[in-house]
């Protein structure tokens, strides 16, 4: 097995286990904790047009649904992860 896939694989159970698990149930404390980076995110994807965003890695979706309420109408946002418990959880909106 190739080292990338390897690393793939022990990341995938590990956001599919404890670790996504943990970022759910501490998820209204952690999305607050990254509201500053959040909001720089949302005005620079906005400065660029906003209109198509791939959100690799969105965890909970917060920056991607961000995105979704500062852009509004039009375009195309998709958030993408690992962690099935993360998606499932999906940030509040």
């Amino acid at each position: 097995m190739a080292e990338t896939e390897r690393v793939g694989e022990n990341q995938a159970a590990r956001w599919n286990g404890a670790a996504g698990r943990a970022w759910v149930d501490m998820q209204v404390l952690l999305d607050r904790l990254f509201e500053p980076l959040q909001d720089f995110l949302v005005r620079q994807v906005l400065a660029a047009s906003g209109r198509r965003v791939l959100d690799v890695g969105c965890g909970t979706g917060g920056v991607t649904l961000a995105v979704e309420r500062a852009s509004g109408a039009g375009g195309r946002r998709v958030g993408v992860d690992v962690s099935e418990p993360m998606i499932a959880a999906q940030a509040p909106s």
